[in-house]
């Protein structure tokens, strides 16, 4: 009796001790993913991309950089990258709603500073095309000009240079034809 009694003594000591193993190990693991986006070392030739934010918890940021995914927990909206091209993609998000934007390549240049922001107007029907989506059959990709992504370069004294502008794009299932696909958006976004 008295050795089964020392067993369950010694026992929620070796529970504590998993427990804390199990934290330090979970938290000491990072989360990033092999395949996110890294930074450009500070130290290397390197320029700037920043997002934008707008008024009610909205924002315009790149949601992958050379083909690579920015953090889903970010903590700034501010990246260093490489000089000479690069591919983004940009997405805008808000409470009310989240846009894609269709990828969008640009040259960068080293110590310059490139800014990401939103523009809608409201335009003529020439507006929208729509091409065959290549990953499904009866799917098409609509491309709104109305809704774009601009990177500008910001020069001395603020001013800026528009290197690259990228329309809203929808994925749109279930139509025939092109034309099809642009009533549908059309309907759903009014």
């Amino acid at each position: 009796m008295g050795e089964s009694s020392g067993r369950r003594e010694g026992q929620p000591l070796m529970i504590r001790f998993t427990w804390i193993f199990f934290i330090v190990a979970v938290t000491s693991v990072s989360c990033r993913s092999p395949r996110q986006y890294n930074n450009a070392r500070p130290e290397l030739a390197h320029a700037v991309l920043r997002g934008t934010k707008y008024p009610n918890a909205g924002m315009v940021f790149p949601s992958h950089i050379n083909r690579q995914r920015t953090s889903f927990w970010r903590s700034s909206n501010q990246f260093r990258i490489a000089p000479g091209t690069n591919i983004c993609q940009i997405a805008f998000s808000s409470r009310k709603e989240t846009v894609g934007y269709a990828t969008v390549e640009f040259m960068a240049e080293a110590d310059s500073t490139y800014e990401i922001t939103r523009s809608r107007a409201v335009e003529t029907d020439s507006s929208f095309s729509a091409s065959l989506n290549p990953l499904t059959q009866n799917g098409w990709i609509v491309h709104d000009w109305r809704d774009r992504a601009i990177i500008h370069e910001i020069g001395k004294e603020g001013l800026k240079r528009r290197v690259a502008e990228t329309p809203r794009q929808v994925s749109i299932f279930g139509a025939d034809s092109a034309s099809e696909a642009i009533a549908i958006y059309r309907r759903e976004n009014r």
